[in-house]
């Protein structure tokens, strides 16, 4: 059975004459009752998003001056034997198997069938066998009725119609097991189940539901749009109504404390978009405005008010959600719902030891109680690194905006708590208002923290000077901020509904420091990476090249009545990988070079 599957990408085939119904991908090929589902774009796919990374064409151009040969070339030269011996078995040669796998490719997983006297899930693989693949696929289907005979001892071949598609099935006549082949549209589709291949088949003629009616998942992949390299469906439902049959009744009232109702499914998609990686995973959850999980998370909670007191060159900036008072009360929901034994253990370990604790680091609990009543809705931070100079120390800046109802209040609470650890905090009057600052002389460098009381929240920086700058900046329509930034703009409205947020602006900030630092590199290739390497000065990109190779890196986390999302755009992300890596696959499997821009 090992080999069947090992075989599986190569082994499907389109076969008989059923109608040709074109499924709504494959997410309405697979039955609802699958447990998940993953599609493939295909090596094209990989292939024309890998050309849009300009950061992996120019590693690909920099590895061939240095080694002699492509990064394809030089994988080829490692795998390319062992590969094409396997496919000469199966008579196959290299570039066929990359036609035939350069479509859309999509696994199903379903229900649990018998093979060999063992349990173990259902798998069907769909190919797109439409157009010059067809032939291909027909090939590699002869190949695997053969295998799948030499397996079993005393095959038996059969013929089903389901649903007016036609079925062949081969089967053991002495054990248990059984794989069925089917032409479904546009789709060739290999199970190791005929009867998870006939839910398939059933389904594509509308007989039951399928994934891409599984409510949730279908919207979260409709909202995600075309484009993505890997989709991944994974239906949590029918485990979690066997799951709640299994609970103990002690369990209810955990779950609404959690506020969690119920969790349909998770849905992820993997890319490129714009030469950048991008992700994103949504968990389908229903669930309970007044649990913790909404406490924890709340809609639009993340704020971009603290680019206004920052300078345009922010590295760094992050912003969450934050409402202790919610979370306080969900978690003692969440504490009363617990068994007594376990109540009495968490009470233990999180308020008493955690109070022993902060007390011995010199915080009062009453104060610090008192200050997170008053916090929220949000808390953001941001680093700004200021321009590199070779030679110069570089201290980064920080900001911090804590916003809250009553800012007094709270910068009086963060002072009294300061003072309760030993610190002497000084205080001095600036734009009608107060500053509080102190030194921290074991730092090794002049920082001196500082914070005070604005309208709707408490402004902190790492030293008294910025603090200053960065509220005159607010005010002064002439001083630019981040949040004139027109690129921040378009971030800021894109994640108006974000729970929380990071931004890392990657782009900027270390193109600044390439040029800073190019001078150097400049006379490191001509000691030592040309004679070394073959390297030469005009082989480094410019600022500006390499300004457009990366891009900023955002993580984003919302929720909303549908569930939980979680979104990363990246020069490096799970979707930027698997274009690179299926772009070199394809090209390994022709053996073709990587077509080179003009500039």
């Amino acid at each position: 059975m090992l080999e069947i599957l090992a075989l599986l990408p190569v082994l499907a085939a389109p076969h008989g004459d059923g109608p040709q119904k074109p499924p709504a991908g494959p997410a309405g090929l697979f039955p609802a009752s699958s447990y998940a589902v993953v599609e493939f774009a295909g090596l094209e796919a990989c292939r024309s998003a890998a050309a849009g990374i300009d950061v992996w064409g120019f590693a690909d151009q920099l590895a061939e001056k240095v080694a002699g040969r492509s990064a394809a070339e030089l994988v080829r030269n490692e795998v390319l034997p062992e590969v094409r011996r396997g496919l000469a078995q199966a008579g196959f040669r290299p570039e066929e198997l990359a036609q035939l796998l350069g479509g859309r490719v999509a696994l199903g997983v379903g229900r649990v069938s018998f093979f060999d006297d063992e349990p173990m899930p259902s798998f069907a693989l769909a190919i797109d066998a439409s157009g010059g693949r067809a032939e291909l696929a027909e090939r590699a289907m002869l190949v695997f009725r053969r295998l799948m005979e030499s397996e079993a001892p005393d095959p038996v071949t059969e013929r089903r119609e389901i649903s007016g598609f036609a079925i062949d099935v081969v089967r053991s006549g002495s054990h248990n097991g059984a794989i069925g082949t089917a032409r479904v549209g546009d789709w060739a589709v290999l199970a190791s189940s005929p009867d998870y291949l006939a839910a398939i088949c059933r389904t594509v003629a509308g007989a039951q539901p399928s994934m891409a009616q599984v409510a949730e998942l279908g919207a979260a992949r409709q909202e995600r749009g075309e484009g993505a390299l890997l989709d991944l469906f994974v239906n949590v439902g029918p485990f979690w109504d066997a799951l709640g049959l299994a609970l103990p009744y002690e369990a209810d009232p955990i779950l609404g404390a959690l506020g969690v109702q119920r969790l349909d499914g998770l849905y992820a998609a993997f890319g490129v978009g714009e030469g950048r990686g991008q992700d994103r995973i949504h968990a389908a959850v229903t669930h309970d405005e007044n649990g913790l999980v909404a406490a924890l998370l709340p809609r639009g909670g993340a704020s971009t008010r603290l680019a206004s007191f920052c300078p345009p060159d922010v590295l760094w900036m992050s912003s969450m959600g934050l409402q202790p008072r919610d979370v306080h009360a969900g978690f003692e929901r969440l504490l009363e719902s617990l068994p007594n034994e376990a109540r009495r253990e968490v009470h233990r370990e999180v308020f008493v030891e955690l109070a022993r604790e902060l007390e011995r680091e010199g915080f009062d609990p009453v104060y610090l109680t008192e200050l997170l009543e008053k916090v929220g809705p949000s808390i953001s931070f941001a680093v700004s690194m200021p321009r590199i100079q070779v030679g110069v120390p570089q201290i980064p800046t920080g900001y911090a905006l804590i916003e809250c109802e009553e800012p007094s209040q709270v910068a009086g609470l963060l002072v009294i708590l300061l003072e309760k650890t030993g610190v002497e905090v000084k205080t001095v009057g600036f734009e009608g208002t107060q500053i509080h600052y102190f030194r921290v002389p074991e730092a090794g460098v002049p920082l001196a923290p500082a914070l005070m009381p604005i309208e709707g929240g408490v402004l902190i920086s790492t030293d008294l000077r910025s603090l200053k700058t960065a509220f005159r900046r607010s005010a002064d329509a002439a001083d630019p901020s981040l949040a004139d930034d027109a690129e921040f703009q378009a971030f800021a409205t894109a994640r108006q509904a974000a729970s929380g947020f990071d931004l890392l602006r990657l782009q900027r900030n270390v193109a600044a420091a390439y040029e800073a630092f190019k001078p150097l590199l400049e006379g490191w290739v001509e000691r030592e990476g040309g004679p070394e390497f073959g390297l030469e000065v005009d082989d480094l990109p410019t600022g500006a090249e390499l300004e457009g190779m990366l891009s900023d890196v955002v993580v984003a986390l919302s929720r909303d009545e549908r569930g939980v999302t979680l979104e990363v755009e990246s020069p490096i992300t799970l979707g930027s990988a698997l274009a690179v890596v299926g772009d070199l696959a394809d090209r390994v499997l022709r053996g073709e070079q990587r077509e080179q821009k003009n500039n």
